[in-house]
Order: C-alpha cells, then sequence, then structure tokens
C-alpha cells in the first residue's frame, strides 16, 4: 500500500502547472506529516494510526520524486549522466547514514526524530535549489 502512495503521487505531480510548485508542496507535506508521525510514534499510536500516516508522508514524498528529479536533470543537461548518478549514490548514502540513526535510545523516538530531520533538509535543498531564497534565510524561516 505505501508503494501505492508514492506511485499515484508520482503521478500526480506531474499535473502542477510548475514543477517547483509539486516539489515545494511535497517538501512542506513532507514536514507537517513528520512531526505528525514522531508525534504519534512518541505517544504509541495504534498500528493503523501509524500506517495511515505514513501512507500520507509517502505521498507527499512522491509528490517530489519525480519532480525534483526532473528538476535537477533539467538545470544542466549537459551534465545529465554524471546528476544522475549522483542523485543515486546520495540516495544510497543517505540510507546508510539514516539506518544506524534509528537505533539510537528508544527506536520509535529516533525514528519520529530522523523522519522530521530528514524533511526539514529536504525542504532547505529545495528552497536552496530553486533559489527562492539563500540558505541562511531558509533555514531561519524553518527555525523561527
Amino acid at each position: 500500500m505505501n508503494a501505492v502512495a508514492i506511485g499515484v503521487a508520482a503521478t500526480i505531480s506531474v499535473k502542477f502547472r510548475q514543477l517547483e510548485t509539486g516539489t515545494l508542496t511535497g517538501c512542506i507535506g513532507m514536514l507537517c506529516l513528520s512531526v505528525c508521525v514522531m508525534i504519534a510514534l512518541y505517544n504509541g499510536c495504534g498500528f493503523w494510526t501509524y500506517e495511515l500516516l505514513m501512507f500520507a508522508l509517502l505521498f507527499t514524498m512522491g509528490l517530489t520524486f519525480t519532480s525534483s528529479t526532473t528538476l535537477a536533470m533539467d538545470s544542466e543537461r549537459r551534465y545529465a549522466g554524471a546528476a544522475s548518478a549522483l542523485l543515486g549514490a546520495l540516495c544510497f548514502a543517505s540510507g546508510g547514514i539514516v539506518s544506524p540513526l534509528v537505533g539510537l535510545g528508544n527506536i520509535l523516538v529516533s525514528t519520529g526524530v530522523t523522519f522530521v530531520v530528514c524533511a526539514i533538509c529536504s525542504l532547505l535543498c529545495a528552497l536552496w535549489a530553486m533559489r527562492k531564497v539563500p540558505m541562511k534565510v531558509a533555514m531561519c524561516r524553518i527555525f523561527r
């Protein structure tokens, strides 16, 4: 079911008039839903509550996958092959870094915190990549 959420959202993301809008919508949704997942995990929610929140979170992730990759490949067409390889390597490296972090301490709390930190990083990167605001300003707006 979670894979269906990602697939449906990836299909819907092409309906946005501007790819930047789809990416920002997905990143903001990821941040909001990550906070909800963290709160639910901290409070020991039931399986179905967690699964519904994860379904929604993965849906917002699916919004960003297609649009962010398209924006990345379009920004430097002559280096598209290297950019694609770098994006793939970055995904594997992120997974390798995050995996041990969720096992620290209480796994429910560390998983929720990891979701929120990664969502914040995703939103900051999206804002910076789209040159909407400088990185310092983006960080101030998020943590205000």
